[in-house]
């Protein structure tokens, strides 16, 4: 008897893990994941990109994870979502916002919350109200090809922390495997939807001008001379820059900082035509954007990257 007691305790913990390193997979957590959305509010419209820049995992089993935002083409601060921010998981899949600041805590998601479970993030008690979420939707979806579960979470104010409905302030959906899919509607200004992520290293839909391997470029002989945006960007402590050269000749590539001084010259010789990855490593330089320059005999090419450490 006492076999199949701890026999059914052993299989009962092996299930419970199972299920909660399921949930893990609505928030891919590892550095240089990354993830590209279309953002639209009206006759607005745009492209940001977020990155994970830093995980981490303490003594009691939390995970931390640090990212940071920015709208492309221009770059410019995000909307929706932040520029440097660290979030929470803790040992049985809450997601914490805020997470190194204890002020600011607040339960975003239950990553393995099912349908209509609701909790309260604030309760403003003076003010006889609570700030809530509550799992209004999970359905069976495609993405990129791939079968995934979307699981929605409404944010909303009610005056009863036992309301099930209330002043909308946002909505969130994740997916399994590939994170945040969108936000917008309620109080906010505009909507995001994921175009494209780098999750683990593979690559998924659409991203500008992101490249993961240099088997990643398509043409074997390349037809434009072109640098293209570093990755990951923003970085700790390396990062990866492609280059593609259309024909033999001299080529230097070079890492400034904002004041023109030249920092490192990573290429200086003559190449022939084909694509290249060099990895740039900035250990030894402080955190800020850097500048890194692409010149052949004719033409010079620039782009910015982020030192995040």
């Amino acid at each position: 008897m006492k076999l199949k007691i701890l026999l059914f305790l052993f299989i009962s913990q092996v299930f419970i893990s199972a299920q909660e390193n399921d949930a893990l997979k609505y928030f891919p957590h590892k550095t240089g994941d990354m993830w590209e959305y279309s953002y639209s509010d009206g006759p607005y419209f745009g492209t940001l990109q977020n990155f994970n820049i830093k995980d981490s995992t303490d003594s009691e089993g939390n995970i931390y994870i640090t990212q940071s935002a920015r709208f492309i083409n221009p770059i410019e601060s995000p909307v929706l979502l932040n520029n440097l921010i660290t979030y929470k998981i803790d040992t049985i899949n809450n997601f914490v916002y805020g997470a190194m600041d204890q002020a600011s805590n607040a339960l975003l998601y239950k990553l393995n919350a099912n349908l209509g479970d609701k909790w309260v993030i604030w309760d403003y008690q003076s003010s006889n109200g609570f700030e809530m979420v509550r799992v209004n939707e999970i359905k069976e979806v495609t993405l990129f090809g791939i079968p995934t579960i979307l699981k929605g979470y409404v944010f909303y104010f009610a005056f009863d922390s036992t309301d099930t409905t209330g002043l909308v302030r946002k909505s969130d959906f994740l997916a399994k495997g590939f994170g945040l899919f969108s936000k917008g509607g309620g109080d906010l200004f505009g909507r995001i939807y994921l175009t494209g992520a780098v999750i683990d290293g593979i690559l998924y839909g659409d991203t500008t001008d992101i490249i993961t391997s240099i088997d990643d470029l398509f043409s074997p002989l390349p037809d434009d001379f072109k640098l293209f945006q570093n990755y990951p960007n923003p970085f700790n402590p390396s990062t990866k820059i492609v280059y593609s050269l259309p024909n033999d000749g001299y080529v230097r590539l070079s890492v400034f900082n904002l004041l023109g001084m030249e920092l490192r010259t990573l290429v200086n010789r003559e190449q022939k035509a084909g694509n290249y990855e060099i990895v740039f490593n900035g250990t030894g330089l402080a955190s800020g954007i850097y500048i890194y320059v692409l010149k052949n005999n004719k033409k010079i090419i620039s782009k910015k990257m982020l030192l995040l450490k």
